[in-house]
């Protein structure tokens, strides 16, 4: 089963990155918009800092 970037096409394999539909990167955290994946991001480097701290 291929990859959803492996279009085959050289010059469209990057829209795999983004969920369909939207401009938002495929994720692990299921945030479906800009927004909520901002947040996310914030929050786990915020608990790494406070881990290396």
């Amino acid at each position: 089963m291929p990859h959803p970037w492996d279009t085959g096409d050289p010059a469209r394999n990057w829209q795999g990155y983004f969920i369909p539909g939207t401009t938002v990167l495929r994720n692990r955290v299921g945030a479906r918009t800009v927004e909520a994946l901002q947040d996310a991001e914030n929050d786990l480097v915020e608990a790494r800092i406070i881990e290396l701290r």
